[in-house]
């Protein structure tokens, strides 16, 4: 075959990214001339770059934006001589600066990590879970052995988590974003649903609905405190309903899940574990979060064992005994308090 001939289509999950871009632009600027030019030659690429554009505005509840642009230029054919493929290089850049110019009025102004008088603390002990409504209408829940800040006021909506993990569903105002702040970055919503974890030195974000942006810092927030500035952003990725990511200073990992996979990973909420032939070493990381014994496996080949179903979290007995009944696998005290588990008689 004549590679001429073959055409690479673009990825899915690059033009859902691209089509978040688009929205958060076209919400912040004017429809200029400039800027018509390049959002007609992104979305005419082709229909699901269209098809990409309307589930963001759907999500965003800002459905009006393809409407305007209509009403400006009914989607005809662009007649300035410059080709499709040089004007999305053209409009790739005009997003970039654009989304600066959104950073710039919702995130800059923030400056550094740093807890205020005026937020409110709120916390969960190991074990704990605490459902907590907001002042502006949206709904935390907070998981196991968890601190969060909480500052809402007439122009922001700021959440800073220091430890653990919380869900939210957050209120609809596009005109005030919603913004979790970790040491790592920064997570920001309009109106959505989504879990964030901290996991050692990387954030894990899971997005139930609607969509996120995630941030990072070019400047850490110990040098901006020393030095006394705004820690510079940068958008690392825009992600989905159904989609999973990890970051640090960087993107590390991105994923399209399954529903039945989202609705794993929060099971949490509803006061259970699930796993799907994790390794007995990971079932068993996770069920210690929502206690204060310390357990071990001590056979090296027993921590890859795979292991389905459902735990109560926090009920240790309860998988010591569904162990022991299906693998025979027994849960013995040292002298030190910790809990071995091991085949040994």
């Amino acid at each position: 075959m004549n590679d001429k001939n073959v055409v690479e289509l673009p990825d899915n999950d690059l033009i859902e990214e691209e089509a978040a871009l688009w929205v958060m632009r076209l919400e912040d600027d004017a429809m200029t001339t400039e800027t018509r030019l390049d959002f007609g030659a992104w979305i005419k690429q082709s229909t699901r770059h269209r098809q990409a554009f309307e589930r963001m505005s759907d999500m965003w509840d800002v459905a009006d934006l393809l409407e305007e642009y209509n009403r400006i230029d009914p989607l005809k054919v662009e007649s300035s001589g410059v080709p499709v493929a040089k004007k999305w290089i053209m409009a790739s850049g005009a997003i970039a600066a654009s989304l600066m110019v959104v950073i710039s009025a919702f995130v800059f102004g923030l400056g550094p990590w740093a807890p205020s008088s005026q937020e409110d603390a709120f916390r969960t002990a190991i074990g704990e879970q605490r459902t907590i409504q907001l002042a502006d209408g949206s709904i935390m829940i907070l998981n196991t052995d968890t601190q969060v800040a909480v500052d809402i006021d007439r122009a922001a909506r700021i959440i800073r988590l220091a430890k653990g993990e919380a869900h939210f569903e957050v209120a609809k105002e596009k005109h005030r974003p919603f913004q979790v702040h970790v040491d790592q970055g920064l997570v920001q919503a309009v109106g959505t649903a989504f879990t964030v974890r901290l996991r050692g030195e990387e954030v894990e974000v899971t997005v139930a609905e609607g969509v996120v942006e995630l941030f990072t810092q070019d400047v850490n927030t110990a040098q901006a405190k020393e030095k006394k500035i705004d820690a510079e952003w940068r958008s690392l990725t825009a992600l989905s309903m159904n989609e999973s990511a990890v970051f640090d200073e960087k993107l590390a990992r991105r994923e399209k899940l399954d529903k039945s996979d989202v609705r794993k990973k929060l099971m949490w909420r509803d006061g259970f574990l699930a796993f799907s032939g994790e390794p007995l070493a990971d079932v068993v990381a996770e069920m210690s979060r929502y206690t204060d014994l310390e357990i071990s496996i001590a056979d090296p080949e027993l921590k890859l064992l795979p292991i389905a179903g459902s735990y109560e979290a926090g009920n240790i007995q309860g998988m010591f005994d569904s162990l022991e009944r299906a693998f025979g696998i027994k849960a013995k005290r040292d002298e030190k308090g910790k809990i071995i588990l091991s085949k040994d008689a």
